[in-house]
């Protein structure tokens, strides 16, 4: 969902009615007083309905539908705009832009109607008329207009995703490492601090691979607790978590400085892999600082390879990634070829059952 930023009514109503007064003098005017003033008036309807109801109208128009949005972006939307409240007010800009249309159509008749000199001064009173009920209308979206643009700097924050890469989520405990992993898989150079949620939002790096594009996204840390009870920024790592991977990098801390024990992190761990249908990669972070006990304890919990991070840490993980990522895509392959064969063995026994039933009563027994 992108919402179009759009000026503050006083700023639209400033540009409109100035660009009407200069533009009206453009072109070349009647040689009849009485007619050029008309003429003018008229322009000065035209150009400020035009200028006004474009840029009214292109907010509503140019704004993507929510309903068709792919669901990681659908969801992440619900979390951070009231999307009722944006229609709402969508649906006021939209009213009041025809309103302005309609009111400068019906001025506009009636100035064309005077067609005596003597009745000149009703052209500046239709004028009059058009321009106060205009500045009124317009100065009714205040509210809404703050609205929209509040909620456009939002969702102007989220991450531009692309789907057609293959994606790996880095996941676990805030504080555990996920940042710097991200830095050294992508080279980018996300925000690093030592307390927990530093991620308040989704990062993304990428890396290549024989012209195969790597997405890596950093999510927000999570804690091991109901679905439930968690926060905002927990709720977006779900969202990722839920719609995005083809592969989920978990990253623990066994030394435990990042304030969660290793416990909770094998609890979260297990948890994750229960309820994401993706390849889990395990990866032990902070070598120097845990010790062989911890990290025992930790593998005999996970029950699988576990990637310690060193010097060349980012070579061996791309290395499992790769591979991992590759045998999953042929897995999918492999599956929805499965599946179409299923589909087509299905309906080609619906149509031998229908044919059979067809056959019966032509022929009926006895």
């Amino acid at each position: 969902m992108e919402l179009r930023f759009i000026e503050k009514p006083e700023k639209l109503l400033e540009i409109a009615f100035n660009k009407a007064w200069k533009d009206s003098l453009k072109g070349r005017p009647p040689k009849e007083k009485f007619l050029r003033i008309k003429n003018r008036a008229l322009k000065k309807i035209d150009i400020s309905t035009n200028y006004l109801t474009s840029k009214l109208d292109d907010m509503v128009y140019e704004t993507k539908s929510f309903d068709n949005l792919h669901p990681f972006y659908r969801e992440l939307v619900e979390e951070t705009i009231n999307v009722i409240e944006v229609r709402k007010n969508l649906s006021q800009v939209m009213k009041v832009s025809k309103i302005i249309k309609k009111l400068g159509r019906e001025l506009r008749r009636k100035i064309q109607r005077i067609r005596e000199d003597a009745d000149a001064p009703k052209i500046a009173s239709f004028l009059k008329q058009f321009f106060g009920r205009t500045a009124s209308l317009v100065k009714s979206l205040e509210k809404s207009i703050e609205s929209l643009n509040e909620s456009r700097k939002k969702l102007r924050e989220f991450p531009k995703i692309n789907f057609d890469a293959l994606t790996v989520i880095l996941a676990g405990f805030p504080n555990t490492g996920k940042t710097t992993l991200l830095n050294k898989l992508t080279g980018s150079k996300a925000e690093i601090n030592v307390y927990p949620f530093t991620t308040k939002s989704i990062k993304l790096g990428y890396f290549h691979h024989r012209f195969k594009e790597f997405q890596v996204i950093d999510t927000p840390g999570l804690l091991d607790r109901e679905k439930e009870k968690r926060n905002a920024i927990e709720r977006k790592a779900v969202h990722a978590l839920s719609h995005l991977p083809q592969l989920i990098v978990f990253i623990f801390d066994p030394s435990e400085t990042c304030s969660y024990s290793l416990e909770k992190q094998i609890n979260l761990f297990n948890s994750l892999k229960k309820d994401f249908n993706a390849p889990f990669i395990a990866v032990a972070n902070k070598k120097d600082v845990y010790s062989e006990k911890q990290f025992n304890e930790l593998r005999k919990a996970v029950k699988e390879e576990i990637i310690e991070t060193g010097e060349k840490v980012e070579d061996n993980l791309k290395e499992t990634i790769i591979k991992k990522l590759y045998k999953a895509k042929e897995e999918a392959k492999k599956e929805r070829k499965e599946a179409k064969e299923e589909e087509e063995f299905e309906e080609n026994e619906t149509e031998q059952e229908e044919e059979r039933e067809e056959e019966k009563e032509e022929w009926p027994s006895g």
